[in-house]
Parts: structure tokens; sequence; C-alpha cells
């Protein structure tokens, strides 16, 4: 979705304030990321 968003600005059919939807998925998705995989690492070392 962030990359859509992002391409959709630069052809500009989309405003600035796409960057900030942007933004807000991009550290969305990394902070599910690292979320997923803190609990991986933790559910091996309890095992």
């Amino acid at each position: 979705m962030a990359v859509l968003g992002f391409s959709e600005w630069i052809n500009g059919n989309a405003g600035p304030g796409i960057l900030l939807a942007v933004a807000t998925e991009t550290v969305l998705g990394l902070a599910f990321i690292q979320a997923h995989r803190s609990s991986v690492t933790q559910t091996q070392a309890s095992s």
C-alpha cells in the first residue's frame, strides 16, 4: 500500500498528505515484522 501511495504521489494523482500515510504504513509494517520476529525468538528459546 505504501508503494502504491508513493507511486500515485509521483504521478500527481495524490496530494502531499499521502506521504504521511506512506510513512505511517511503513512504520507499522516494520513494527509488525519486529514484533513477529521477537515472538518467534521467544518461542524458540522457551522450547
